[in-house]
């Protein structure tokens, strides 16, 4: 668990729990987005797929969005925005 008194400081490699809410001031559907951290790159294209086939919409990647940073995006079959990403620190893909 992150230690509140240094959260401000910690770098990527430190957090080893991840889990990002943002919200809509007016709880409008599909502003909301949940992401969550997997351990690998093929762990998100296995998740891509396991949502693809689970009715997910609006799939973006998986792929790599930024050096180091390996994601795919989605929608469910009742609109709330999720991410799963894999952190490679610019190594791997």
């Amino acid at each position: 668990m992150v230690n509140s008194t240094r959260v401000g400081s910690f770098a990527d490699a430190d957090i080893t729990e991840f889990f990002g809410v943002t919200e809509s001031r007016g709880h409008v559907p599909n502003e909301n987005r949940i992401a969550f951290w997997a351990e690998s790159a093929s762990e998100i294209d296995r998740l891509a797929e396991v949502a693809r086939q689970a009715g997910a919409r609006n799939i973006e990647g998986p792929m790599q969005y930024e050096l180091g940073y390996y994601a795919v995006f989605f929608e469910d079959p009742c609109g709330n925005r999720l991410e799963v990403c894999y952190r490679t620190h610019g190594t791997e893909t």
